[in-house]
């Protein structure tokens, strides 16, 4: 068989793509030394090749890094109830893309498999329902992105004096 090699180093990578995140968050007090100016503390999310950060300042100082598992950002967001509520919207929606996308992936293997064994009616269903979850998956993964800028956008709106609105 052409596939029994590949499939499961390619089963492991696609898994390991999609696990649940967790981010490396600094220990960064609310008030953060040299961030005296907002230019110096407001945060912005920053989209690498394969990777998202949360950066403070113009400088682009890390704040955490997003990867495998869950963030545990509430102690730098705690600032904005608001902040904490965006944030967890995008816990729970960044929890559903990544198991849907391994639950997607494994649908899309096992589908090869099946049209590797000749089992051609297996392989069009597995591969389709497959597909179909990822589609799923790329939609939460949209709304936790979206629940992720919300949750920086309102920690940075705290940081605004109430005076100066």
């Amino acid at each position: 068989m052409i596939f029994s090699r590949g499939i499961p180093l390619a089963i492991l990578l696609l898994g390991l793509s999609g696990l649940p995140g967790k981010t490396q968050a600094q220990n960064v007090n609310q008030e953060v030394p040299g961030c005296d100016a907002y230019e110096d503390c407001a945060l912005r999310v920053q989209y690498r090749l394969f990777r998202t950060e949360i950066v403070r300042g113009m400088e682009s100082n890390r704040v955490a890094r997003i990867g495998l598992g869950t963030p545990p950002l509430d102690e730098i967001l705690s600032r904005s109830r608001r902040a904490t509520v965006s944030f967890e919207g995008y816990r729970e929606d960044h929890r559903r893309s990544s198991w849907l996308t391994v639950l997607g992936g494994i649908e899309i293997m096992a589908g090869l498999v099946a049209r590797a064994q000749d089992k051609e009616d297996w392989a069009v269903a597995l591969s389709i329902s497959g597909v179909l979850i990822e589609v799923g998956a790329r939609i939460f993964n949209s709304r936790a992105n979206e629940h992720l800028s919300e949750a920086v956008w309102w920690y940075n709106e705290s940081l605004v004096p109430k005076g100066a609105r």
